[in-house]
């Protein structure tokens, strides 16, 4: 997209959707706030997981940062 094997900055999203799939900036918002509420919800699954399974919890954390640092810069763009 826009001459890059991957893409990982929101505006970009945000502009395919705008110019590629005609969804206008508003919509394009929405949605995005429907994503940080979904991934906001997962944050509460693997803590569940992290509880249970002792495993899991060195992994979990690392999801739980990624994930956390992924919505911070999100949240940004919205």
């Amino acid at each position: 997209m826009y001459g890059k094997k991957f893409w990982n900055e929101w505006k970009y999203i945000k502009r395919f959707g705008n110019e590629r799939c005609m969804i206008s900036e508003k919509k394009v918002n929405i949605i995005i706030r429907e994503i940080i509420d979904i991934v906001d919800d997962s944050l509460k699954e693997i803590d569940y997981y992290c509880k249970r399974y002792k495993r899991f919890k060195i992994f979990g954390d690392r999801m739980k940062k990624f994930i956390i640092n992924s919505l911070e810069n999100l949240k940004k763009e919205v």
